[in-house]
Protein backbone atom coordinates (compact mmCIF):
# COMPACT_ATOMS: atom_id res chain seq x y z
CA UNK A 1 0.00 0.00 0.00
CA UNK A 2 1.54 3.35 -1.00
CA UNK A 3 2.07 5.86 1.77
CA UNK A 4 -0.16 8.60 0.38
CA UNK A 5 -2.82 10.70 2.14
CA UNK A 6 -5.52 8.84 0.20
CA UNK A 7 -4.23 5.41 1.33
CA UNK A 8 -4.15 6.48 4.97
CA UNK A 9 -7.66 7.91 4.69
CA UNK A 10 -9.03 4.64 3.25
CA UNK A 11 -7.39 2.62 6.01
CA UNK A 12 -8.85 4.83 8.72
CA UNK A 13 -12.35 4.59 7.25
CA UNK A 14 -12.14 0.83 7.63
CA UNK A 15 -11.06 1.22 11.24
CA UNK A 16 -13.65 3.87 12.05
CA UNK A 17 -16.48 1.32 12.17
CA UNK A 18 -14.61 -0.64 14.83
CA UNK A 19 -13.52 2.41 16.85
CA UNK A 20 -16.48 2.16 19.21
CA UNK A 21 -15.33 -1.32 20.25
CA UNK A 22 -11.78 -0.31 21.19
CA UNK A 23 -10.49 -1.32 24.60
CA UNK A 24 -9.29 1.18 27.19
CA UNK A 25 -5.59 0.39 26.65
CA UNK A 26 -5.96 0.82 22.90
CA UNK A 27 -7.77 4.14 23.32
CA UNK A 28 -5.07 5.33 25.75
CA UNK A 29 -2.41 4.52 23.17
CA UNK A 30 -4.25 6.43 20.43
CA UNK A 31 -4.67 9.49 22.68
CA UNK A 32 -0.92 9.58 23.30
CA UNK A 33 -0.24 8.94 19.60
CA UNK A 34 -2.57 11.78 18.62
CA UNK A 35 -0.64 14.33 20.63
CA UNK A 36 2.71 12.95 19.49
CA UNK A 37 1.59 13.26 15.86
CA UNK A 38 0.36 16.76 16.56
CA UNK A 39 3.81 17.76 17.84
CA UNK A 40 5.48 16.17 14.79
CA UNK A 41 3.05 17.89 12.41
CA UNK A 42 3.70 21.30 13.96
CA UNK A 43 7.45 20.70 13.82
CA UNK A 44 7.31 19.53 10.18
CA UNK A 45 5.14 22.53 9.21
CA UNK A 46 7.66 24.89 10.81
CA UNK A 47 10.50 23.13 9.01
CA UNK A 48 8.66 23.30 5.70
CA UNK A 49 8.03 27.03 6.20
CA UNK A 50 11.72 27.64 6.93
CA UNK A 51 12.73 25.73 3.81
CA UNK A 52 10.32 27.77 1.67
CA UNK A 53 11.62 31.02 3.17
CA UNK A 54 15.14 29.91 2.24
CA UNK A 55 13.95 28.99 -1.25
CA UNK A 56 14.70 25.33 -0.62
CA UNK A 57 11.30 23.67 -1.22
CA UNK A 58 11.14 20.01 -0.21
CA UNK A 59 8.51 17.68 -1.63
CA UNK A 60 9.39 15.11 1.01
CA UNK A 61 8.66 17.55 3.85
CA UNK A 62 5.35 18.47 2.22
CA UNK A 63 4.48 14.81 1.86
CA UNK A 64 5.30 14.18 5.54
CA UNK A 65 3.27 17.14 6.76
CA UNK A 66 0.23 16.17 4.65
CA UNK A 67 0.27 12.57 5.87
CA UNK A 68 0.73 13.57 9.51
CA UNK A 69 -2.27 15.90 9.19
CA UNK A 70 -4.39 13.10 7.68
CA UNK A 71 -3.41 10.67 10.42
CA UNK A 72 -4.11 13.24 13.12
CA UNK A 73 -7.59 13.94 11.76
CA UNK A 74 -8.44 10.25 11.39
CA UNK A 75 -7.33 9.41 14.94
CA UNK A 76 -9.41 12.37 16.11
CA UNK A 77 -12.40 10.88 14.28
CA UNK A 78 -11.80 7.43 15.79
CA UNK A 79 -11.57 8.84 19.32
CA UNK A 80 -14.72 10.86 18.68
CA UNK A 81 -16.54 7.61 17.89
CA UNK A 82 -15.07 5.83 20.91
CA UNK A 83 -15.69 8.58 23.45
CA UNK A 84 -19.19 9.11 22.05
CA UNK A 85 -19.98 5.49 22.88
CA UNK A 86 -19.08 6.05 26.57
CA UNK A 87 -21.39 7.62 29.18
CA UNK A 88 -18.91 10.33 30.17
CA UNK A 89 -17.96 10.87 26.54
CA UNK A 90 -21.39 12.29 25.75
CA UNK A 91 -21.45 14.65 28.71
CA UNK A 92 -23.70 17.10 26.84
CA UNK A 93 -27.45 17.05 27.39
CA UNK A 94 -29.45 19.80 25.70
CA UNK A 95 -32.92 21.21 25.03
CA UNK A 96 -34.06 23.39 22.10
CA UNK A 97 -35.41 26.96 22.41
CA UNK A 98 -38.92 27.18 23.83
CA UNK A 99 -38.44 24.63 26.63
CA UNK A 100 -39.91 26.23 29.77
CA UNK A 101 -37.77 26.07 32.90
CA UNK A 102 -39.32 26.52 36.36
CA UNK A 103 -37.96 29.47 38.34
CA UNK A 104 -38.28 30.35 42.01
CA UNK A 105 -40.25 33.04 43.78
CA UNK A 106 -40.13 33.87 47.46
CA UNK A 107 -39.66 31.16 50.04
CA UNK A 108 -40.76 28.07 48.14
CA UNK A 109 -38.94 26.52 45.20
CA UNK A 110 -40.97 25.94 42.08
CA UNK A 111 -43.49 28.75 42.69
CA UNK A 112 -42.03 31.21 40.18
CA UNK A 113 -43.13 31.62 36.60
CA UNK A 114 -41.64 29.25 33.96
CA UNK A 115 -39.34 31.03 31.50
CA UNK A 116 -37.93 29.93 28.12
CA UNK A 117 -34.59 28.15 28.46
CA UNK A 118 -32.97 30.51 25.93
CA UNK A 119 -33.77 33.53 28.16
CA UNK A 120 -31.82 32.19 31.16
CA UNK A 121 -28.42 33.69 31.98
CA UNK A 122 -25.46 32.56 34.05
CA UNK A 123 -26.06 32.97 37.78
CA UNK A 124 -29.87 32.81 37.55
CA UNK A 125 -31.73 30.88 40.26
CA UNK A 126 -34.17 28.15 39.25
CA UNK A 127 -36.12 25.34 40.90
CA UNK A 128 -33.85 22.29 41.34
CA UNK A 129 -34.65 18.77 42.51
CA UNK A 130 -32.81 17.59 45.63
CA UNK A 131 -32.61 13.82 45.12
CA UNK A 132 -31.36 13.15 48.66
CA UNK A 133 -34.46 14.73 50.27
CA UNK A 134 -36.79 13.99 47.35
CA UNK A 135 -37.96 17.60 47.30
CA UNK A 136 -37.58 20.75 45.22
CA UNK A 137 -34.90 23.22 46.20
CA UNK A 138 -33.17 26.24 44.66
CA UNK A 139 -29.90 26.36 42.70
CA UNK A 140 -27.98 28.76 40.52
CA UNK A 141 -27.16 27.79 36.95
CA UNK A 142 -24.65 28.15 34.13
CA UNK A 143 -25.95 28.21 30.55
CA UNK A 144 -24.32 27.16 27.28
CA UNK A 145 -25.50 26.90 23.68
CA UNK A 146 -24.50 24.50 20.91
CA UNK A 147 -25.71 23.69 17.37
CA UNK A 148 -27.63 20.45 16.82
CA UNK A 149 -28.80 18.61 13.71
CA UNK A 150 -30.74 15.37 14.03
CA UNK A 151 -33.80 13.93 15.73
CA UNK A 152 -35.05 15.36 19.01
CA UNK A 153 -37.07 13.20 21.38
CA UNK A 154 -40.52 14.36 22.48
CA UNK A 155 -41.15 12.93 25.96
CA UNK A 156 -44.81 12.76 27.03
CA UNK A 157 -45.92 11.98 30.58
CA UNK A 158 -49.00 13.05 32.52
CA UNK A 159 -50.36 16.14 30.77
CA UNK A 160 -46.88 17.44 29.91
CA UNK A 161 -44.43 17.03 27.05
CA UNK A 162 -40.95 18.36 26.24
CA UNK A 163 -38.34 18.11 23.48
CA UNK A 164 -34.75 17.05 24.32
CA UNK A 165 -31.74 15.55 22.56
CA UNK A 166 -31.63 11.71 22.43
CA UNK A 167 -28.86 11.46 25.04
CA UNK A 168 -30.47 13.87 27.50
CA UNK A 169 -30.68 12.05 30.85
CA UNK A 170 -33.82 11.47 32.91
CA UNK A 171 -34.25 10.25 36.47
CA UNK A 172 -36.72 7.34 36.34
CA UNK A 173 -38.05 4.58 38.54
CA UNK A 174 -39.61 1.29 37.49
CA UNK A 175 -43.27 0.59 38.09
CA UNK A 176 -44.73 -2.53 36.50
CA UNK A 177 -46.49 -5.70 37.72
CA UNK A 178 -44.15 -8.52 38.73
CA UNK A 179 -45.09 -10.68 35.74
CA UNK A 180 -44.04 -8.02 33.19
CA UNK A 181 -40.90 -8.71 31.20
CA UNK A 182 -38.57 -6.93 28.78
CA UNK A 183 -36.96 -8.07 25.53
CA UNK A 184 -33.42 -6.78 25.35
CA UNK A 185 -30.35 -6.60 23.14
CA UNK A 186 -27.12 -7.25 25.06
CA UNK A 187 -23.57 -6.53 23.91
CA UNK A 188 -20.34 -8.09 25.13
CA UNK A 189 -16.98 -7.37 23.48
CA UNK A 190 -18.56 -6.65 20.10
CA UNK A 191 -20.97 -9.62 20.21
CA UNK A 192 -24.73 -9.26 20.46
CA UNK A 193 -27.60 -11.42 21.66
CA UNK A 194 -31.36 -11.19 22.16
CA UNK A 195 -32.90 -12.17 25.48
CA UNK A 196 -35.73 -11.59 27.92
CA UNK A 197 -35.98 -11.20 31.70
CA UNK A 198 -38.17 -9.77 34.44
CA UNK A 199 -38.63 -6.03 34.26
CA UNK A 200 -37.77 -5.65 37.93
CA UNK A 201 -36.96 -7.66 41.03
CA UNK A 202 -39.68 -7.66 43.66
CA UNK A 203 -38.18 -7.16 47.12
CA UNK A 204 -41.03 -5.91 49.23
CA UNK A 205 -41.10 -2.43 47.70
CA UNK A 206 -43.69 -1.09 45.33
CA UNK A 207 -40.92 -0.13 42.92
CA UNK A 208 -38.39 -2.92 42.55
CA UNK A 209 -34.78 -2.99 41.43
CA UNK A 210 -33.67 -3.11 37.80
CA UNK A 211 -33.28 -6.82 37.01
CA UNK A 212 -31.78 -6.36 33.52
CA UNK A 213 -28.70 -4.59 34.89
CA UNK A 214 -28.03 -7.51 37.25
CA UNK A 215 -28.46 -9.98 34.38
CA UNK A 216 -26.03 -8.03 32.20
CA UNK A 217 -23.43 -7.80 34.96
CA UNK A 218 -23.67 -11.52 35.66
CA UNK A 219 -22.90 -12.21 31.99
CA UNK A 220 -20.07 -9.67 31.81
CA UNK A 221 -21.87 -7.55 29.20
CA UNK A 222 -20.85 -3.94 28.56
CA UNK A 223 -24.16 -2.48 27.29
CA UNK A 224 -27.89 -3.26 27.03
CA UNK A 225 -30.92 -1.83 25.24
CA UNK A 226 -34.61 -2.56 25.94
CA UNK A 227 -36.32 -3.41 22.65
CA UNK A 228 -39.82 -4.18 23.88
CA UNK A 229 -41.87 -4.20 27.08
CA UNK A 230 -44.26 -7.15 27.50
CA UNK A 231 -47.03 -7.51 30.06
CA UNK A 232 -47.12 -11.34 30.06
CA UNK A 233 -44.52 -14.09 30.01
CA UNK A 234 -46.14 -15.70 26.93
CA UNK A 235 -46.02 -12.45 24.95
CA UNK A 236 -42.34 -12.06 25.92
CA UNK A 237 -41.47 -15.60 24.79
CA UNK A 238 -43.12 -15.08 21.39
CA UNK A 239 -41.56 -11.63 20.90
CA UNK A 240 -38.10 -12.92 21.81
CA UNK A 241 -38.28 -15.65 19.16
CA UNK A 242 -39.70 -13.29 16.52
CA UNK A 243 -37.04 -10.61 17.03
CA UNK A 244 -34.22 -13.16 17.08
CA UNK A 245 -35.49 -14.70 13.83
CA UNK A 246 -36.23 -11.38 12.14
CA UNK A 247 -32.74 -9.94 12.64
CA UNK A 248 -30.64 -13.12 12.76
CA UNK A 249 -29.33 -12.46 16.28
CA UNK A 250 -28.76 -15.44 18.62
CA UNK A 251 -30.33 -15.94 22.05
CA UNK A 252 -27.34 -17.89 23.43
CA UNK A 253 -26.14 -16.54 26.78
CA UNK A 254 -22.57 -15.29 27.11
CA UNK A 255 -21.84 -17.32 30.24
CA UNK A 256 -22.79 -20.72 31.61
CA UNK A 257 -25.90 -20.91 33.77
CA UNK A 258 -27.80 -18.14 31.99
CA UNK A 259 -30.72 -20.45 31.18
CA UNK A 260 -31.89 -24.03 31.66
CA UNK A 261 -30.42 -26.43 29.09
CA UNK A 262 -27.55 -24.17 28.08
CA UNK A 263 -24.14 -25.56 27.16
CA UNK A 264 -21.09 -25.61 29.40
CA UNK A 265 -18.83 -22.57 29.07
CA UNK A 266 -16.48 -24.30 26.61
CA UNK A 267 -19.43 -25.02 24.31
CA UNK A 268 -20.73 -21.45 24.64
CA UNK A 269 -17.32 -20.04 23.75
CA UNK A 270 -17.12 -22.40 20.76
CA UNK A 271 -20.56 -21.22 19.58
CA UNK A 272 -19.61 -17.54 19.69
CA UNK A 273 -16.27 -18.15 18.01
CA UNK A 274 -18.06 -19.54 14.93
CA UNK A 275 -20.06 -16.35 14.34
CA UNK A 276 -18.99 -13.44 12.15
CA UNK A 277 -18.76 -10.53 14.60
CA UNK A 278 -18.86 -7.92 11.82
CA UNK A 279 -22.07 -9.38 10.37
CA UNK A 280 -23.59 -9.59 13.85
CA UNK A 281 -22.76 -5.93 14.41
CA UNK A 282 -24.57 -4.90 11.23
CA UNK A 283 -27.63 -6.92 12.27
CA UNK A 284 -27.58 -5.39 15.75
CA UNK A 285 -27.48 -1.84 14.33
CA UNK A 286 -30.38 -2.71 12.01
CA UNK A 287 -32.33 -4.12 14.93
CA UNK A 288 -31.77 -1.03 17.06
CA UNK A 289 -32.78 1.23 14.18
CA UNK A 290 -36.00 -0.74 13.72
CA UNK A 291 -36.94 -0.04 17.35
CA UNK A 292 -35.92 3.62 17.14
CA UNK A 293 -32.77 3.17 19.26
CA UNK A 294 -29.17 4.26 18.81
CA UNK A 295 -26.12 2.02 19.10
CA UNK A 296 -24.11 4.87 20.62
CA UNK A 297 -26.70 5.55 23.37
CA UNK A 298 -27.48 2.34 25.29
CA UNK A 299 -29.94 2.17 28.14
CA UNK A 300 -27.10 1.26 30.47
CA UNK A 301 -23.38 0.65 30.26
CA UNK A 302 -22.40 -2.12 32.61
CA UNK A 303 -19.40 -1.95 34.90
CA UNK A 304 -18.09 -4.18 37.67
CA UNK A 305 -20.68 -5.86 39.87
CA UNK A 306 -21.58 -3.58 42.75
CA UNK A 307 -24.66 -3.80 44.92
CA UNK A 308 -24.96 0.00 44.90
CA UNK A 309 -25.90 -0.18 41.23
CA UNK A 310 -29.08 -2.17 41.82
CA UNK A 311 -30.89 1.03 42.70
CA UNK A 312 -34.56 1.89 42.72
CA UNK A 313 -34.00 5.04 40.60
CA UNK A 314 -32.13 4.98 37.30
CA UNK A 315 -30.66 7.68 35.08
CA UNK A 316 -31.77 6.89 31.52
CA UNK A 317 -31.14 8.65 28.16
CA UNK A 318 -34.31 10.06 26.60
CA UNK A 319 -34.16 7.74 23.58
CA UNK A 320 -34.30 4.72 25.95
CA UNK A 321 -37.32 5.77 28.02
CA UNK A 322 -39.79 2.85 27.99
CA UNK A 323 -43.54 3.65 28.19
CA UNK A 324 -45.41 1.37 30.58
CA UNK A 325 -42.27 0.49 32.52
CA UNK A 326 -40.77 3.80 33.64
CA UNK A 327 -42.00 6.77 35.62
CA UNK A 328 -40.50 10.26 35.89
CA UNK A 329 -40.87 12.80 38.73
CA UNK A 330 -43.23 15.80 38.68
CA UNK A 331 -43.27 18.70 41.16
CA UNK A 332 -46.28 19.12 43.47
CA UNK A 333 -46.78 22.83 44.15
CA UNK A 334 -49.34 22.38 46.93
CA UNK A 335 -46.80 20.36 48.89
CA UNK A 336 -44.30 23.25 48.77
CA UNK A 337 -41.68 21.37 46.81
CA UNK A 338 -42.62 17.69 46.97
CA UNK A 339 -42.74 15.42 43.92
CA UNK A 340 -45.01 12.80 42.41
CA UNK A 341 -44.13 10.07 39.89
CA UNK A 342 -46.10 9.66 36.66
CA UNK A 343 -45.65 7.03 33.93
CA UNK A 344 -43.97 7.81 30.63
CA UNK A 345 -46.78 7.65 28.06
CA UNK A 346 -44.85 7.96 24.79
CA UNK A 347 -41.62 9.10 23.18
CA UNK A 348 -41.52 10.37 19.59
CA UNK A 349 -38.73 11.51 17.25
CA UNK A 350 -38.83 14.89 15.49
CA UNK A 351 -36.17 16.19 13.03
CA UNK A 352 -34.48 19.41 14.14
CA UNK A 353 -31.71 21.70 12.94
CA UNK A 354 -30.87 24.61 15.20
CA UNK A 355 -29.45 25.65 18.57
CA UNK A 356 -29.89 23.68 21.79
CA UNK A 357 -29.25 24.95 25.30
CA UNK A 358 -27.46 23.24 28.17
CA UNK A 359 -27.99 24.00 31.84
CA UNK A 360 -25.56 23.27 34.63
CA UNK A 361 -27.54 23.21 37.89
CA UNK A 362 -25.23 23.70 40.85
CA UNK A 363 -25.20 21.01 43.57
CA UNK A 364 -28.45 19.18 42.72
CA UNK A 365 -27.95 18.68 38.94
CA UNK A 366 -31.68 18.31 38.26
CA UNK A 367 -34.29 20.91 37.35
CA UNK A 368 -37.91 21.30 36.16
CA UNK A 369 -38.44 21.62 32.40
CA UNK A 370 -41.92 21.87 30.90
CA UNK A 371 -43.40 20.64 34.18
CA UNK A 372 -41.18 17.56 34.53
CA UNK A 373 -38.04 16.96 36.59
CA UNK A 374 -35.10 16.25 34.29
CA UNK A 375 -31.33 15.91 34.74
CA UNK A 376 -28.44 18.31 34.62
CA UNK A 377 -27.10 19.53 31.27
CA UNK A 378 -23.35 20.04 30.80
CA UNK A 379 -21.45 20.88 27.65
CA UNK A 380 -18.42 18.62 27.40
CA UNK A 381 -14.91 19.07 26.02
CA UNK A 382 -13.32 17.69 22.85
CA UNK A 383 -13.29 13.99 21.95
CA UNK A 384 -9.51 13.49 22.33
CA UNK A 385 -9.32 14.94 25.83
CA UNK A 386 -12.56 13.17 26.73
CA UNK A 387 -11.09 9.88 25.47
CA UNK A 388 -7.91 10.52 27.45
CA UNK A 389 -9.86 10.98 30.68
CA UNK A 390 -11.92 7.85 30.04
CA UNK A 391 -8.84 5.80 29.18
CA UNK A 392 -6.71 6.93 32.13
CA UNK A 393 -9.20 7.18 35.00
CA UNK A 394 -10.89 4.14 36.56
CA UNK A 395 -13.75 5.48 38.67
CA UNK A 396 -13.82 2.25 40.72
CA UNK A 397 -10.34 3.12 42.03
CA UNK A 398 -11.12 6.77 42.78
CA UNK A 399 -13.45 7.08 45.80
CA UNK A 400 -12.95 10.88 45.82
CA UNK A 401 -11.91 13.63 43.44
CA UNK A 402 -8.71 13.97 45.46
CA UNK A 403 -7.59 10.52 44.30
CA UNK A 404 -7.88 11.70 40.68
CA UNK A 405 -5.92 14.87 41.47
CA UNK A 406 -3.15 12.84 43.05
CA UNK A 407 -3.09 10.33 40.18
CA UNK A 408 -2.84 13.24 37.74
CA UNK A 409 0.13 14.79 39.59
CA UNK A 410 -1.93 17.77 40.83
CA UNK A 411 -1.37 17.11 44.54
CA UNK A 412 1.44 19.46 45.70
CA UNK A 413 2.21 17.19 48.68
CA UNK A 414 3.01 14.28 46.35
CA UNK A 415 6.77 14.16 45.69
CA UNK A 416 8.79 11.92 43.38
CA UNK A 417 11.81 10.82 45.39
CA UNK A 418 14.97 9.66 43.69
CA UNK A 419 15.03 5.90 43.08
CA UNK A 420 11.26 5.54 43.61
CA UNK A 421 8.48 4.82 41.14
CA UNK A 422 6.74 7.88 39.75
CA UNK A 423 3.69 8.46 42.05
CA UNK A 424 1.44 9.81 39.31
CA UNK A 425 0.34 8.95 35.78
CA UNK A 426 2.54 10.84 33.31
CA UNK A 427 0.00 10.60 30.45
CA UNK A 428 -2.81 11.94 32.63
CA UNK A 429 -0.61 14.76 33.94
CA UNK A 430 0.21 15.77 30.37
CA UNK A 431 -3.48 15.58 29.48
CA UNK A 432 -4.41 17.84 32.41
CA UNK A 433 -1.83 20.38 31.24
CA UNK A 434 -3.49 20.31 27.80
CA UNK A 435 -6.93 20.72 29.40
CA UNK A 436 -5.66 23.81 31.19
CA UNK A 437 -4.25 25.22 27.96
CA UNK A 438 -7.57 24.65 26.20
CA UNK A 439 -9.38 26.54 28.98
CA UNK A 440 -7.00 29.47 28.51
CA UNK A 441 -7.50 29.50 24.73
CA UNK A 442 -11.32 29.57 24.92
CA UNK A 443 -11.58 31.92 27.92
CA UNK A 444 -12.66 34.80 25.64
CA UNK A 445 -15.51 32.74 24.16
CA UNK A 446 -18.84 33.90 25.68
CA UNK A 447 -20.07 30.27 25.69
CA UNK A 448 -17.09 29.04 27.67
CA UNK A 449 -17.30 28.30 31.40
CA UNK A 450 -14.04 26.88 32.76
CA UNK A 451 -11.97 29.50 30.93
CA UNK A 452 -13.90 32.10 32.94
CA UNK A 453 -12.98 30.18 36.10
CA UNK A 454 -9.33 30.48 35.04
CA UNK A 455 -9.63 34.24 34.50
CA UNK A 456 -11.38 34.83 37.81
CA UNK A 457 -8.82 32.75 39.68
CA UNK A 458 -5.93 34.49 37.96
CA UNK A 459 -7.23 37.88 39.08
CA UNK A 460 -7.70 36.51 42.60
CA UNK A 461 -4.11 35.18 42.63
CA UNK A 462 -2.81 38.54 41.31
CA UNK A 463 -4.44 40.43 44.17
CA UNK A 464 -3.03 37.96 46.71
CA UNK A 465 0.39 38.26 45.11
CA UNK A 466 0.31 42.07 45.20
CA UNK A 467 -0.76 41.92 48.84
CA UNK A 468 2.19 39.73 49.81
CA UNK A 469 0.05 36.71 50.65
CA UNK A 470 2.15 34.43 48.43
CA UNK A 471 5.47 35.34 50.03
CA UNK A 472 5.92 31.84 51.50
CA UNK A 473 5.50 30.28 48.05
CA UNK A 474 8.02 32.76 46.62
CA UNK A 475 10.63 31.87 49.24
CA UNK A 476 9.98 28.16 48.68
CA UNK A 477 10.62 28.72 44.98
CA UNK A 478 14.06 30.20 45.78
CA UNK A 479 14.95 27.26 48.04
CA UNK A 480 13.78 24.77 45.43
CA UNK A 481 15.81 26.32 42.61
CA UNK A 482 18.92 26.60 44.77
CA UNK A 483 18.49 23.01 45.95
CA UNK A 484 18.35 21.89 42.32
CA UNK A 485 21.39 24.12 41.58
CA UNK A 486 19.48 26.08 38.97
CA UNK A 487 20.74 29.49 37.95
CA UNK A 488 18.10 32.09 38.80
CA UNK A 489 17.66 35.21 36.70
CA UNK A 490 18.63 38.28 38.80
CA UNK A 491 15.32 40.06 38.08
CA UNK A 492 13.32 36.95 39.02
CA UNK A 493 15.42 36.47 42.16
CA UNK A 494 14.75 40.05 43.25
CA UNK A 495 11.02 39.57 42.74
CA UNK A 496 11.00 36.31 44.70
CA UNK A 497 13.04 37.79 47.54
CA UNK A 498 10.49 40.61 47.67
CA UNK A 499 7.78 38.01 48.32
CA UNK A 500 6.12 38.09 44.92
CA UNK A 501 5.65 35.36 42.31
CA UNK A 502 6.15 36.01 38.55
CA UNK A 503 3.17 36.29 36.18
CA UNK A 504 3.87 32.84 34.73
CA UNK A 505 3.51 31.24 38.18
CA UNK A 506 0.17 33.00 38.71
CA UNK A 507 -0.94 31.75 35.28
CA UNK A 508 -0.04 28.15 36.21
CA UNK A 509 -1.74 28.40 39.62
CA UNK A 510 -4.99 29.70 38.07
CA UNK A 511 -4.87 27.11 35.31
CA UNK A 512 -4.30 24.30 37.81
CA UNK A 513 -7.27 25.53 39.88
CA UNK A 514 -9.60 25.44 36.86
CA UNK A 515 -8.40 21.95 35.88
CA UNK A 516 -8.86 20.58 39.41
CA UNK A 517 -12.38 22.02 39.55
CA UNK A 518 -13.19 20.45 36.19
CA UNK A 519 -11.84 17.06 37.36
CA UNK A 520 -13.94 17.32 40.54
CA UNK A 521 -17.06 17.85 38.41
CA UNK A 522 -16.01 15.04 36.05
CA UNK A 523 -15.63 12.75 39.09
CA UNK A 524 -19.11 13.65 40.38
CA UNK A 525 -20.79 12.83 37.06
CA UNK A 526 -18.74 9.65 36.55
CA UNK A 527 -19.62 8.51 40.08
CA UNK A 528 -23.34 9.03 39.44
CA UNK A 529 -23.25 7.13 36.16
CA UNK A 530 -21.22 4.25 37.59
CA UNK A 531 -22.89 3.77 40.98
CA UNK A 532 -26.33 5.23 40.30
CA UNK A 533 -26.15 7.37 43.45
CA UNK A 534 -24.87 10.77 44.56
CA UNK A 535 -21.09 11.07 45.13
CA UNK A 536 -19.71 11.69 48.64
CA UNK A 537 -19.48 15.29 49.73
CA UNK A 538 -16.08 17.00 49.33
CA UNK A 539 -13.77 16.60 52.31
CA UNK A 540 -13.84 20.32 53.09
CA UNK A 541 -17.63 20.23 53.46
CA UNK A 542 -17.99 16.80 55.08
CA UNK A 543 -15.19 17.21 57.65
CA UNK A 544 -13.91 20.78 57.78
CA UNK A 545 -17.24 22.59 58.15
CA UNK A 546 -17.17 24.46 54.83
CA UNK A 547 -20.65 25.30 53.57
CA UNK A 548 -20.17 26.24 49.91
CA UNK A 549 -19.56 23.81 47.05
CA UNK A 550 -18.95 24.99 43.48
CA UNK A 551 -21.43 23.21 41.24
CA UNK A 552 -20.43 21.50 37.99
CA UNK A 553 -19.83 23.98 35.21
Amino acid sequence: MSATPEAISKLSRDLRNAAKLMGVREARYFVNTYYDLQDYRIASANQQRKLLEGEEPSEFMGWLNANLEVLEKQIHSMLDKWSGAQPMGIWARCAPPGAMVQTTSGRWAGTGNPVPIESLRNGATIAAFDRRRSRLSQSTIQVAQAPFRGDLINVRAGDCSTLVTPSHKWLVRLSAPEECRVIYLMRKHGRYRIGQCKAQNADGRKNGRFHLRRRAQQEGADAVWILKFCVTKQEAAISEQLISTMFGLPMMCFVEGGAVGQLHQSGIDDFWSRLDDAAQHVRAVTCLGYFGLNEEIPLSRITKLDQKQFVYCLVVPAINLTPGLMQIPFPIRKDHGGIDWKPVEAIESHPYDGPVYSLDVAEHHKYVQDGMVTCNSIVGIGPVISSGLLANIDITRAPTAGHIWRFAGLDPTCKWAKGEKRPWNASLKRLCWLIGESFVKVSSNPKDIYGKVYLERKEYERKRNDGGQLADQAHQRIAKDKGARRKIDPELLAMLEGGRLPAKALHERAKRYAVKLFLAHWFEEAYRQHYGTEPPKPYAIAHLGHAHAIGAK
